[in-house]
């Protein structure tokens, strides 16, 4: 029953204009990358900030939002000191210029 009224709902879709194709296309890739961010943080939770210490014997959490904080501050001075690198291989501009003078 389910998938015949999925393949009703692509029909309509397939036969509908660019623009109604679009905003489908637009809203289910919206909803799919939410549903792909919100496993990624559960995964996150479960595995990663959770950590066992045998001698305590009680779970330490480490929050989302400070380790998401600090690797997006790592990988952002990461990519500057990368274009500072860049930019100081390039020549510059100019350096090597010849001044013509009118002889009047």
């Amino acid at each position: 029953m389910t998938s015949k009224i999925m393949r009703h709902q692509l029909q309509r879709i397939r036969r509908s204009d660019t623009k109604t194709k679009r905003k489908w296309l637009i809203g289910l890739s919206s909803v799919s990358v939410l549903i792909i961010i919100f496993a990624w943080i559960l995964y996150m939770q479960a595995f990663v900030f959770t950590r066992s210490d045998d001698s305590t014997k009680e779970d330490v959490h480490i929050a989302f939002w400070p380790v998401l904080k600090t690797g997006l501050s790592i990988t952002g001075s990461s990519i500057r000191h990368t274009f500072n690198d860049i930019l100081l291989e390039m020549p510059e501009v100019g350096r090597r210029t010849t001044t013509i003078e009118n002889p009047e």
